[in-house]
């Protein structure tokens, strides 16, 4: 068993295990103390998503070993660390008998894999692919990076629970410059779901009805529609397409090769935030998005 008398430091923070987060150090009589109630005693017991309390057991370059529970090991790899800060050696940020809480990644073959990063949990998406598009599920926010924001839900009648990406389009209509002016950590949100594929979950927080909405996948790619620039990156232009006939609009991007015949420079030289232009469909996919163009 582990055991000193000594402090210990604790790395915790929303991005995960980080020499950016506050340090705090913790007295402990052992670190074979328990330290989150009931000890988890068997494999089994261990579940997906379980957020655990555990001690460093041994630390290599590239990642650490975890005792947990009573007696269990998880690994906890560099790249699972921290989602910030790239860890060349987990042993600039993790030292034998450190306290850290941790979620359970995944179970795979008697070994269990160990994530300081809540939103890299492979959760078990079966439970949502039964559920409508148009049906609201409660949701809480736990990391906005700048394209978007991960969400916690829970599907209703099971309780399962899983995280999902509601890309920086589907937060809300219009132009958002930055993901933080609208949502923060913890807020809890409602959500649909736009899709369950190739083991990821994609959500979105448009609060208006389906009905107002259309689909540019049934669109030929000889038709022009109407769209206006909601915002510009140095790649290309994210559009709001208007339908053929009527108000309905769908979202789409315009990548900077397809803005004009010949070399453009910088996108905002040749667009801008809410200017309204011709556009045609190039690609129709719902989860990778819909691909647009300006050129005939």
């Amino acid at each position: 068993a582990l055991r000193s008398t000594a402090p210990f430091i604790a790395f915790v923070c929303s991005t995960g295990l980080s020499s950016r987060c506050s340090r705090t150090a913790l007295a402990a009589s052992s670190y074979d103390e328990v330290q989150d109630g009931d000890k988890i005693t068997s494999y089994d017991e261990v579940q997906v998503g379980d957020k655990i309390t555990g001690n460093v057991r041994r630390v290599v370059d590239f990642g650490a070993f975890v005792l947990f529970g009573d007696g269990l090991t998880g690994l906890l790899r560099d790249y699972d660390i921290s989602s910030s800060d790239r860890v060349n050696d987990a042993r600039d940020l993790l030292e034998v008998g450190q306290e850290v809480q941790v979620w359970v990644k995944e179970k795979k073959n008697g070994k269990i894999s160990l994530t300081a990063v809540e939103n890299r949990v492979k959760f078990d998406l079966s439970p949502f692919e039964g559920i409508a598009s148009d049906q609201w599920l409660k949701g809480t926010v736990l990391a906005t990076p700048a394209f978007g924001a991960f969400v916690k839900v829970t599907e209703p009648n099971s309780g399962a629970t899983a995280i999902g990406l509601v890309n920086k389009m589907n937060i809300t209509r219009g132009f958002l410059k930055s993901v933080e002016d609208e949502l923060e950590i913890a807020q809890e949100v409602n959500v649909k779901i736009l899709s369950v594929d190739a083991g990821k979950l994609y959500l979105s927080m448009l609060k208006e009805a389906a009905a107002q909405n259309f689909s540019l996948e049934s669109i030929p790619s000889d038709q022009w529609l109407t769209g206006r620039v909601l915002s510009t990156t140095s790649q290309g232009a994210h559009m709001e397409v208007r339908a053929p006939n009527g108000d309905a609009t769908a979202k789409g991007f315009v990548h900077i090769t397809h803005i004009k015949d010949g070399y453009v420079a910088k996108v905002k030289d040749e667009v801008h935030v809410g200017q309204e232009v011709q556009v045609r469909v190039l690609r129709a996919d719902k989860r990778k998005g819909f691909l647009l163009s300006m050129k005939p």
